[in-house]
């Protein structure tokens, strides 16, 4: 979509209204990394965006 569709200035005539008929779930997180996603938000919300992203990732990597 267009930023102008918001003011609904443009239109874009590719775009259609869709129906989603499946709600796709992720598989549910190990505890230790949804402690660490837990810690990435309170990170963030302190403003230590830094410390976010290295939690996030280290979050990640033991998921995989």
């Amino acid at each position: 979509m267009f930023p102008q569709n918001i003011r609904q200035n443009e239109s874009n005539p590719a775009v259609a209204p869709n129906v989603i008929k499946e709600v796709y779930m992720p598989p549910q997180s190990p505890k230790e990394v949804a402690a660490l996603i837990e810690s990435t938000l309170v990170y963030q919300n302190a403003a230590n965006y830094e410390m976010a992203v290295k939690t996030l990732e280290e979050a990640r990597d033991k998921w995989r």
